[in-house]
């Protein structure tokens, strides 16, 4: 018998599913109320740890669970954010480790991912709280001037019951989440949290120049607007990294300390709101 578990390293975030071919051998006897275990062993491809899944099968219900300290498990209800959360840490870190040889275009090109990190994480974030709570959800549609005046027909979301969170993450899926002053309103109308508040006013304004000068990188070839270079050498990079990691930290300390609900059915609301 199959079984697909889908399991992210805790380390470094690296997904990875996995066939298991259930041993018969160790599936106790029908009726018996012990349960069978098979143990999965699995190096992580990215940063080569090695993570021990357990696999449990109840006789009795003909049912799977599967239980790991050491993964985070795609059944778990917070898989997506922790997942984003240790990505972005360990992808930071990578970049803060790296033995190499500092070219302005590997400084550019290092200072311009560390933006992009950070960027990513934000997007996760936010995709995940608006599609796992209820009022997060609402939350959004109520501070999206796109989104309140979006329109459609009876017979529409009858036959489409899933129209209202398409609607909501196509319009997450066209936000620019390097734009601070986007996800500054996110925070307030998601949240009500101010982003100064929860990064401070001076990194805020420190993140906005970073993100400029990865404007200028991308689009000018590493030149401001007046001609001048932009070089961005280790010991540069190193205090943009650091920043990136704090900013980082700080966001997902302040908003896993509102302890939002997370509601599988919520995730889905509509589809369970058809089951219903």
């Amino acid at each position: 018998m199959e079984l697909s578990i889908t399991f992210a390293c805790k380390t470094c975030g690296e997904e990875v599913e996995i066939i298991h071919i259930v041993d018969e051998f160790n599936a106790p006897l029908p009726g018996s109320n012990d349960l069978g275990e098979d143990l999965i062993s699995n190096d992580c491809n990215r940063c080569g740890e090695n993570k021990n899944i357990i696999v449990n099968y109840d006789a009795n219900s003909a049912s799977f669970f599967v239980e790991n300290n050491t993964a985070l498990l795609v059944t778990d209800d917070d898989y997506i954010l922790e997942r984003a959360h240790i990505n972005a840490i360990f992808s930071l870190n990578e970049l803060q480790d790296a033995d190499v040889n500092y070219t302005d275009f590997l400084g550019r090109l290092f200072f311009t991912h560390s933006i992009t990190i950070l960027e990513a994480y934000l997007s996760d974030l936010f995709k995940f709280y608006i599609n796992s709570n209820f009022s997060c959800f609402l939350n959004f549609i109520e501070s999206s001037k796109e989104l309140k005046s979006e329109r459609f027909t009876l017979v529409e979301f009858l036959t489409n019951k899933n129209l209202p969170i398409k609607k909501v993450n196509t319009r997450l899926d066209e936000l620019l989440f390097h734009n601070l002053g986007v996800v500054s309103a996110l925070f307030e109308g998601v949240f009500n949290l101010k982003f100064n508040d929860v990064i401070g006013k001076e990194n805020r304004s420190s993140l906005e120049k970073l993100i400029c000068y990865r404007h200028d990188c991308i689009h000018r070839n590493g030149r401001t607007k007046n001609g001048s270079s932009i070089f961005t050498d280790k010991d540069i990079n190193m205090k943009i990294f650091q920043e990136m990691k704090t900013t980082i930290h700080n966001i997902h300390q302040a908003v896993l300390g509102l302890e939002i609900e997370i509601n599988k059915k919520q995730r889905n609301l509509w589809n369970y709101m058809d089951n219903e």
